[in-house]
């Protein structure tokens, strides 16, 4: 099975240089949509005060295979 690399982009730019052994660029997705919803939660007031972080997907060749974005947007 394919590892697969999840950086984050925010003030920072974190490289995961572990990464982690799934089944498929879907279950790719998956993972970074939880990492998001887990950094979301010790976030919370950066993103409500306009800032956002980016979780970025990379395959075992290190090739960006999508990206996920968490922002808030208030009325």
């Amino acid at each position: 099975m394919p590892r697969y690399y999840f950086d984050t982009l925010d003030r920072e730019h974190v490289i995961d240089d572990k990464g982690e052994i799934l089944a498929d660029d879907q279950a790719a997705k998956v993972m970074a949509a939880e990492i998001a919803s887990e950094l979301s939660l010790v976030r919370v007031a950066r993103i409500w005060a306009g800032e956002q972080f980016k979780i970025v997907i990379r395959d075992e060749t290190k090739l960006v295979i999508g990206w996920l974005a968490v922002l808030a947007d208030t009325a």
